[in-house]
């Protein structure tokens, strides 16, 4: 987050004016299952569902890799349950992987924000690194609650040509 003349910003834009996705924008959920391979079925459900947009190539391409790398991280480093989530409002794609495991916000919130780019004698960050290239910088991590289990949702925002079209005729 940043601050732009004394007000909070994320993204560029003040704060108050961001609204993030709400379980009502969600158009598809996927449940990601550990011997299907979870990166590869994130992968290709993203991109069955970027097929319905007018999606550049090159974007849809760096979208379908930000969602199975941050889908391969759900998997090595924390727990069960995985989700696809995909959220449409009036000017955006919402791209969200959900794990269990709430104890690593803090830590992806930081790398998440970094403004360089990664530290190549790091184990981690690099992956990361890529998925805040895909969406342009707007990408952030929240605590989420779905029925019994609680963890953390990394989101990337994406503009897309006809968001607000599929959103309207989505609800």
């Amino acid at each position: 987050m940043e601050a732009s003349e004394g007000a909070p910003t994320l993204f560029g834009e003040p704060v108050n004016l961001i609204r993030f996705p709400t379980p009502a924008q969600c158009v598809c959920s996927v449940e990601l299952l550990e011997r299907c391979l979870p990166a590869r079925l994130a992968r290709r459900t993203a991109h069955s569902f970027l097929s319905a947009f007018d999606v550049l190539p090159e974007q849809a391409l760096q979208i379908e890799e930000a969602v199975a790398e941050l889908v391969a991280n759900s998997e090595r480093y924390s727990r069960k349950p995985w989700r696809l989530r995909v959220y449409l409002d009036d000017h955006a794609l919402w791209v969200g992987v959900f794990d269990g495991d709430v104890h690593t916000i803090g830590l992806l919130r930081g790398l998440l924000a970094r403004k360089d780019g990664p530290d190549l004698m790091r184990e981690d960050g690099r992956g990361l690194f890529l998925v805040r290239v895909a969406c342009d910088g707007q990408c952030w991590v929240r605590t989420v609650r779905t029925g019994s289990a609680e963890g953390k949702e990394v989101l990337m925002r994406f503009s897309v040509p006809n968001a607000g079209d599929t959103a309207g005729s989505a609800a």
